[in-house]
């Protein structure tokens, strides 16, 4: 009499690997699958948490960029400013003086 024909194991390296761990042969291929599926799947959330922390950092430093080039801009603007009104009152002072030692003063 011969043997009934084997079918083939679903996955043809569970021997390989039971030989090797006993856990694995202990739990099977299912729970092993099942646990990298779920640490794939919990790295694959904080990936995601991190994608989405990281554009709002750049969100922010793009308005920090945008706020610092307003300010710049104020800035120079201010300080021309500021000299123009200088040399209007350094003029002014010195026509004053002029006007203190001119030909009338004395």
């Amino acid at each position: 009499m011969s043997d009934p024909p084997t079918s083939p194991p679903s996955n043809p390296f569970a021997a390989v690997f039971a030989a090797m761990n006993p856990l694995f042969a202990a739990f099977g291929v299912d729970v092993w699958r099942k646990g990298v599926s779920d640490h794939i799947a919990r790295v694959q959330a904080v990936t995601d948490e991190y994608t989405r922390v990281e554009a709002q950092g750049m969100a922010h430093a793009r308005t920090m960029f945008e706020e610092s080039a307003k300010l710049t801009r104020a800035t120079v603007s201010y300080a021309a400013q500021l000299s123009i009104e200088w040399r209007k009152v350094m003029f002014e002072a010195a026509r004053k003086s002029l006007d203190l030692v001119g030909p009338g003063a004395l």
